[in-house]
């Protein structure tokens, strides 16, 4: 499976000349972008995204599983309406799992794909 967390995944164009230097020349930045690879052979999906993310818009992971979905793919998306960016990955952290729906829902996703 895969488990993608918040992800940079559609995010074309980008704007500052910071991205551009790191995103590399305009007509081979598209290759950075994970949704130009969808083919519907990806592994069972699921997609997290905190909805007060204003780091990586969630916008990223909805297209990215309509573009999964439309090529017949498996993909889950959970939503957690008061988490940003930072707070999807400190919920995994040991020291802040507890009572975590975060943590619980990667856990029923390892276990239901796994034997």
């Amino acid at each position: 499976g895969f488990i993608g967390l918040a992800g940079p995944y559609d995010f074309l164009p980008v704007k500052t000349q910071r991205l551009k230097d790191i995103f590399g020349p305009e007509e081979t930045r598209w290759q950075s972008q994970p949704i130009h690879f969808v083919t519907g052979n990806n592994p069972p999906t699921l997609l997290m995204v905190g909805l007060k993310d204003d780091i990586v818009w969630p916008k990223n992971t909805y297209n990215l599983a309509k573009a999964i979905k439309a090529k017949n793919g498996e993909v889950k998306v959970v939503e957690f309406p008061d988490y940003g960016h930072i707070d999807m990955i400190a919920k995994i952290a040991k020291p802040f799992r507890d009572n975590s729906d975060l943590f619980d829902q990667l856990v029923m996703f390892i276990e239901a794909h796994t034997k």
